[in-house]
This record gives structure tokens, sequence and C-alpha cells, in this order.
């Protein structure tokens, strides 16, 4: 979901283009000033729409080895490369989640340009 709320963040609408791509990672993250790991990453391709709807698939008690510590991020590219460009979509806090959990919402926030008046936190130069 595209979380306009942030006035930090980019708030212009997002228009999506035939090389607009998701990419959605589960990491294990089991401290919280730790390091953490990527289980499961994904790229989506023909998005036509946000939000956009996805599903983990597979043996999930192999991938929710543990019982907490697990997080989904998303980062919503306009462009055909995976590299975090102004206008691009990221979600800035990752989201808990669990073998059991579904209809999880992703919250993504404009990325916005370093120089711009109130940029803070997560921010870019890169156009």
């Amino acid at each position: 979901m595209h979380d306009k709320s942030n006035p930090y963040a980019l708030n212009d609408d997002f228009a999506i283009t035939n090389n607009t791509h998701i990419a959605v990672s589960l990491s294990y993250a089991p401290y919280a000033e730790g390091p953490s790991e990527t289980v499961l990453s994904q790229d989506f391709f023909g998005i036509e729409k946000l939000p956009f709807l996805f599903s983990i698939a597979g043996a999930l008690d192999k991938t929710f080895k543990d019982r907490s510590g697990y997080y989904l991020s998303a980062k919503v590219f306009k462009h055909s490369g995976n590299e975090v460009v102004i206008g691009d979509l990221v979600s800035e806090i990752s989201t808990p989640v669990g073998p059991n959990d579904s209809n999880i919402e992703i919250k993504v926030f404009g990325m916005e340009d370093c120089g711009a008046p109130y940029s803070g936190g997560f921010c870019t130069t890169k156009k």
C-alpha cells in the first residue's frame, strides 16, 4: 500500500509503467540491533495496480524454522533497474510476519530527493 501520510517522504502519485516491478524480501532478524539474513526474495513483474497481491508458497515449516524474527520488506521500482531512485517506493519499516499470517499489508513510501526540504531518513540523490 502506498502510504502518503509521511511528511518526510515523496507523496506524489505513483504512475505504473511497463517497467514497474516489485522486489519483496523475507528476512530473518532474531535480534533488534543484530544482523539479518535474507531467507527469500522475489521480483514480481507485470504490475497492473497497487496494492499488489502476492503469496509466499512452499515448505513454510522450513522457511519459518524459528517461531519469530521474520520480516517482510518491499521496493516498488518505476524502472527496469534494481537501484532505488527518486520516486520509487520503499518500505521504511520491515513488517513482522509468521508462518500462519495472511493478508499482510506492507506500507511503502515515496523515495525523496535528499536535497528536498524536510527530507529525512530514507532519501536518495539518484534520478
